[in-house]
């Protein structure tokens, strides 16, 4: 791969943009001679390679811009399918001209999107049967160096590394793309998989985003950028998360956020739309300070929006734990006794059926998250001793005794075998230590 100017081949760590479209003449009419040539030539404007030497200096104006992008191109110099390519490129684009009647730069994102195609049928229906499929991720690359308006949701219909290296030129590409790849493997990610491509892709995706190569150039606003265009796919990646965490340590965003801490900073934000503002409070106030593992600090937070849920819906006069008295208690702990799947949730979609009673393994956790909450306050001096949540948020001994084993029969052919086992067990039967049978 060669570029065919300067600018687009250097290799220094400084990058500038190739195009410089300052001496351009952005008129936005079209000349006389321009608008007597488009008309006169109609569909062999497709053809731009048969243009004679006076039909292409009426065009000189609309041209230049073009050649001036496809000296810019990585591209093979020395393949006659490119150029070839690059001419059908530039009949696309003077052909739409002719019929919109302005030139390319004063088109709108959607006239970009028409040109480009949102997808590859819609683009073949549009243009005769001998356009190379290629022109169209070529038409991209057009109008990315010419700065047209395009929608970046185009991107993710393309092969991004390819774009990336056609635009940038590979080596920079590749030389950036490697400096990602060698802070993953120092910390033990294994990228000579299938899944390394994409890693790749995003990367280059990134680099399209920000309109430069370089990682340098990135700042902590395009992560977000890249998940949202990711997002746009109704396709999770987690590729995003090792992106972003090279690019941390590089000094260019902040360090991506574990899915706990989303959950946790989305709760601080969204505050529990149906539960009391001081309730919502001293729940997180309570995970920020407890020191059980975050796993089931998750699990009984879930459970203490339910209680918040309960205390709006059956006690709205009660909005903070120091209000609590034994008779709450007893409220709550009758309450989780008789709860179905569904109650006091915040999303329907729960597992088991919608109704249905809650199982005792579901309501015991909840009754065992609200006594570890209030015995915390209360040991922390955060609200006043008025009950013993050891003794008023006891499991009922009618749930304690649905807790453990689940008996069932057991079949004749199974029960003989272990019968037949038992009867014939012996040490050489046993896992062994350096001490002997266990």
């Amino acid at each position: 791969m060669t570029a065919l100017a300067p600018a687009a081949g250097k290799t220094a760590p400084e990058w500038v943009w190739p195009v410089d479209g300052a001496s351009w003449d952005r008129g936005s009419q079209l000349s006389a001679d321009e608008r007597a040539v488009l008309v006169q030539a109609g569909p062999q404007l497709f053809h731009s390679a048969r243009l004679t030497r006076a039909e292409r200096a009426a065009l000189a104006r609309l041209l230049r811009p073009l050649e001036q992008v496809r000296s810019c191109l990585w591209i093979p110099d020395s393949a006659g399918h490119h150029r070839w390519v690059d001419y059908q490129v530039v009949g696309m684009l003077l052909t739409r001209t002719a019929e919109a009647g302005s030139a390319w730069w004063s088109w709108d994102q959607s006239a970009w999107t028409r040109v480009i195609g949102p997808d590859a049928q819609e683009w073949s229906r549009q243009w005769p049967e001998q356009a190379s499929r290629a022109c169209r991720i070529r038409l991209l690359a057009y109008a990315y160096l010419l700065g047209a308006p395009v929608d970046e949701a185009l991107f993710v219909r393309f092969e991004r590394l390819h774009l990336a290296r056609t635009v940038f030129g590979p080596e920079i590409v590749d030389r950036e793309v490697e400096t990602v790849y060698g802070l993953l493997r120092g910390w033990g990610y294994r990228l000579d998989t299938a899944g390394n491509r994409s890693v790749r892709t995003l990367i280059a995706h990134a680099m399209l985003l920000n309109r430069s190569p370089l990682l340098s150039d990135m700042d902590a606003a395009l992560p977000e950028r890249l998940r949202q265009a990711v997002r746009s796919t109704r396709r999770a990646s987690g590729d995003l998360h090792s992106l972003q965490r090279a690019l941390a340590a590089l000094g260019r965003c902040e360090p991506p956020v574990a899915r706990n801490e989303t959950l946790v900073g989305h709760l601080r934000a969204q505050r529990w739309t149906d539960v009391p503002a001081p309730w919502a409070e001293m729940v997180c106030r309570w995970f920020d300070t407890s020191t059980l593992s975050r796993n089931v600090r998750l699990a009984y937070r879930q459970d203490l929006a339910r209680v918040g849920r309960w205390l709006a819906t059956e006690h709205p006069q009660i909005t903070e734990p120091a209000q609590w008295t034994r008779a709450t208690c007893a409220a709550w702990v009758a309450t989780v006794d008789r709860m179905r799947i569904g109650d006091y949730v915040e999303r329907t979609a729960t597992r088991g059926v919608f109704g249905d009673p809650m199982s005792p393994s579901t309501k015991d956790s909840a009754l065992t998250a609200s006594r570890a909450f209030f015995r915390d306050l209360q040991e922390w001096d955060w609200i006043p001793r008025r009950f013993d949540p050891g003794r008023a948020l006891e499991t009922p001994r009618s749930i304690r005794a649905l807790l453990g084993p689940n008996p069932r029969v057991i079949a004749d052919e199974v029960w003989a075998k272990l019968l037949w086992a038992g009867i014939n067990l012996t040490s050489d039967d046993l896992p062994t230590t350096s001490s002997g049978p266990r």
